[in-house]
This record gives C-alpha cells, structure tokens and sequence, in this order.
C-alpha cells in the first residue's frame, strides 16, 4: 500500500501501463521507478536514448508515456523526441532538465511535450503528470481503435452501398440517389440495407453519427 495523489492509501496493483523513464543519472532512475511503481504502473529505464529505441518494444498500442532527460550523452532528449516523431510514434513526453533551458523548454512543447519540469522535482507533480499523460494516451488509443473498426467497416462495402452511404449522408432520399444513379428506388433500398447490416447501424441517423466520429 502507498499514499495516492490525493493523499489516500492506494494498492500497488501493476497494470498494463508502461512508465519509460530515460536519465543517465542512476540515482533519479531508482527515484522515478519507485515513485511509478507506487501508483502501480510498469516502469522500463534506460539510461540513454539509444538503450530506450534498441530496447523498445510495439509502442503506442497500450497507454504509456516518457519522462525523459533533457542532457543524455549521445543522442539527447530533443533528439528523442524528433527520432519518435520521424518514426510516427506518438507517446507523451515529460521533460526533466536540471538546466534552466527555457528556449530548449519553448521547442520541446512546442513539439508536443506534456510539460517540461526542472530537477529537483516534486514527487506530486511527477505522479500529477505521469497520470495525465496516461489518461490522455488511453484516450487517444480508443478513439484511433474505433477510427479502425470504422474503417474496417467501410472496407466491407460495395463499390455501389460506399456510393450510396456517402448520399445518405449528405441527406439525399432514397428516391433522389436513385434519380442520380438512375436505378429504382428498390435497388437503393437493397444497397442501403446492405449497408446498415455491414455498418452496424439502423437507420440513417445512426449511420451520420458512425460517420462523424471518423472526422
């Protein structure tokens, strides 16, 4: 057991969330692997950037984020940052830098960092942003799951039941997307139930708002 962000005694229940921490100082290894472990989530620590990308794993298909050192030998954590974006690895970052670097501060959020704090830092503020970014991942990952489910719906369709979704959704009637293809009005109820039974829905109110979460 162990106090919670909000001072409530919490179980150290691991869960599938990855913590990366990368710092070349050993000793804030061993403070940010027990602070994360506290609040129960798996930490992997290297102690450069080049460790971090020869070890990792399939990232950015479960919840997890990087607090990661500003000054590393080698590649440093701007380099990280610019080497997950080139990759198209999107997971949030928490900078650590005992250097006052505002214009390196700038670019990183700039470039999407969570937020950039400065060593000695406050254990609070640490687990504040670790669950942040977490949640926010968790958010990200469900709605690039369900943009896929839609999209492997989609895939289903005819050439003819695509043709005929995209007019529903602009609002056409069955009788005017048979006036623009020229076919009975049958024909167009055949494709368009055909495309609510792959598309998962029943009726055209349903079908708009599948599609709206796509954008």
């Amino acid at each position: 057991m162990s106090l919670g962000l909000n001072g409530m005694m919490v179980k150290n229940q691991v869960t599938s969330d990855n913590v990366y921490v990368v710092d070349n100082d050993p000793q804030v290894l061993e403070i940010l692997t027990g602070l994360v472990n506290e609040i129960g989530h798996r930490v992997r620590s290297y102690k450069t950037a080049e460790d971090f990308i020869a070890n990792r794993r399939q990232l950015g298909r479960q919840p997890e984020c990087l607090i990661l050192d500003l000054c590393l030998p080698g590649m440093d954590g701007i380099g990280l940052q610019e080497w997950l974006k080139n990759e198209d690895i999107e997971i949030p970052i928490i900078f650590i830098s005992g250097l006052g670097d505002i214009p390196t501060a700038v670019e990183a959020m700039k470039q999407g960092a969570i937020d950039f704090i400065e060593k000695p830092f406050k254990r609070i503020e640490i687990l504040r942003l670790v669950q942040f970014s977490l949640g926010k991942q968790a958010k990200t990952l469900a709605r690039r799951q369900e943009v896929e489910e839609i999209s492997a719906r989609l895939a289903t369709l005819t050439e003819r039941e695509h043709e005929t979704l995209e007019w529903m959704v602009a609002g056409k009637t069955i009788k005017e997307i048979a006036t623009r293809f020229q076919i009975g009005t049958r024909t167009v109820s055949k494709h368009q139930i055909g495309c609510f039974r792959k598309m998962g829905v029943d009726n055209v109110i349903q079908l708009i708002r599948l599609m709206h979460r796509m954008e």
